[in-house]
Formats: C-alpha cells, structure tokens, sequence
C-alpha cells in the first residue's frame, strides 16, 4: 500500500467479539496502530491514527510508497471484517 499521506485506518467491523485490533508492517514488530472493539451485530466502522513512523521503522521497506499491512485481531469472540479504508 502506498502509505505516504495517510493518518489513520478505519475498518468495517461486526460481531460478537470484543477485543483490539492491531495493524502492523511486519510480524513481530510493534503496532502502528490499536483500534477497540466492543461488539455489535450492525456493520461498526473504528478509526485509529496510523503511526506511519513505526511502520517506516519496523518494515524492510524503507519507504512508504509500498508497505504491507497485517491486521490482527485479539479478543475474545469472533468478529467479521467487511473493508478498511486509509485517510
């Protein structure tokens, strides 16, 4: 993803889980990002500040112009990803 302008993810959640979302550049590394998650059956939309800083930091790529991005999801529940949107 091209990284450059943005400040922060939104993501289109529901379900029954409860927990954090937490979105990273590379496994292992420190989330660039947190985002709660409190359930809902309705389609729910969370926006966090993405920490572009972090990610420039943690990845292999030394540029924001292609980064990748992990979503993972730690809770209890399951819960349901319908898009994330970048801002």
């Amino acid at each position: 993803f091209d990284l450059t302008e943005t400040k922060t993810i939104s993501l289109e959640v529901r379900g029954k889980g409860k927990g954090e979302i937490r979105i990273f550049s590379a496994e292992g590394a420190g989330p660039a990002a947190v985002l709660r998650f409190g359930g809902s059956e309705d389609w729910t939309t969370v926006t966090g500040a993405l920490d572009t800083g972090v990610l420039r930091g943690t990845s292999e790529q030394e540029s924001l112009e292609k980064m990748p991005l992990l979503i993972q999801y730690m809770g209890r529940g399951k819960i349901d990803l319908k898009s994330f949107t970048l801002g």
